[in-house]
């Protein structure tokens, strides 16, 4: 272990009863109580967008063009002021801790292409699973919606067992990245 670097605990929880399914999280441990992380596991749940540190990475933006980005969401229990990162198993190898039939969505209200329109709205199927917690799908900008912010709600309302809360960020939409052998 480094030194001044806390160690970390890898934690992995299956909730029993009416509902079923398997959480982890990677805790740092404190000499601290008071700075100790707080792991709430089968806390109330929310979907929203894959963090890091409890950020949306800045790099995320949603590109006009064939390209389409690949959305990530987790569903969970998140709160930064406490250190709480715990995740609910989307996945392990060919296992589903969620039903493999549900799959959560983001609804996207983009902006118009023209002033005046009305905004564009499209569903999207978050209907593939990754990494053991993530829930990804591509999101492709229609023709017809302007660059701007998108409003992105993730939702989960397929899997009326866990009483997932959607969450509702602001995505970036942009023109696509032309590349011409390095050169924009």
């Amino acid at each position: 272990m480094a030194e001044g670097v806390p160690p970390q605990l890898d934690v992995k929880v299956g909730v029993k009863g009416p509902v079923e399914y398997r959480q982890y999280c990677d805790a740092r441990m404190s000499d601290d109580s008071r700075k100790a992380p707080i792991a709430h596991f089968h806390g109330p749940l929310t979907m929203g967008p894959r963090t890091i540190d409890w950020k949306v990475p800045s790099d995320l933006v949603l590109r006009a063009g064939d390209q389409p980005v690949t959305l990530m969401a987790v569903a969970g229990t998140m709160d930064a002021e406490h250190g709480c990162w715990v995740v609910v198993r989307s996945a392990t190898g060919e296992k589903h801790d969620v039903p493999r039939d549900l799959h959560p969505v983001a609804d996207v209200v983009f902006p118009p292409k023209r002033v005046g329109d009305s905004p564009v709205k499209k569903r999207y199927l978050l209907d593939q699973r990754c990494c053991g917690a993530l829930f990804k799908g591509p999101l492709p900008v229609p023709d017809d919606a302007g660059l701007g912010l998108a409003k992105v709600t993730y939702s989960f309302d397929s899997w009326k067992d866990g009483k997932v809360s959607p969450t509702t960020i602001e995505i970036p939409v942009v023109n696509r990245l032309v590349e011409t052998n390095g050169k924009n």
